[in-house]
């Protein structure tokens, strides 16, 4: 066992922490994975449930967005593991895709006629995100 005042061997690799932001990128594409496999899995189970309530097309959406969250963010966590130099680019093509299908979904697929519209109060916060995500980078 080698005392804290021993030289350190310089055959051992270092490895540097990285930064707080980046962890807190790694995280956020972990939990938006993870909640993209649960999304394609109970659309899965739950088939004649959805299509009791709404449409087959937002069933086969459901599965469709489900399967995508779950893939768009595993090159990135792949990336940012390995520390590879194409997961900047990456994490900058999640950035746009994930606040890009969120929107898509809130705004054609679970439009509510009966709720005030206030849109334009939501759009500002996946911008600062966005700029937040791939600043972190």
């Amino acid at each position: 066992m080698t005392k804290s005042t021993d030289p350190r061997d310089p055959t051992q690799l270092v490895h540097q922490r990285r930064p707080f932001p980046m962890r807190l990128v790694f995280w956020m594409l972990i939990l938006w994975t993870i909640l993209g496999w649960l999304r394609f899995n109970q659309a899965l189970q739950n088939r004649a449930l959805v299509q009791a309530y709404a449409s087959p097309g937002v069933w086969v959406y459901m599965v469709g967005a489900g399967l995508a969250w779950g893939l768009i963010g595993l090159p990135a966590l792949w990336g940012l593991m390995t520390r590879t130099s194409w997961a900047r680019l990456i994490i900058a093509i999640d950035a746009v895709l994930y606040p890009a299908l969120y929107w898509m979904e809130r705004l054609f697929l679970w439009q509510d006629e009966n709720s005030r519209v206030t849109g334009h109060l939501c759009w500002p916060s996946p911008c600062y995100g966005w700029v937040w995500f791939v600043g972190a980078c």
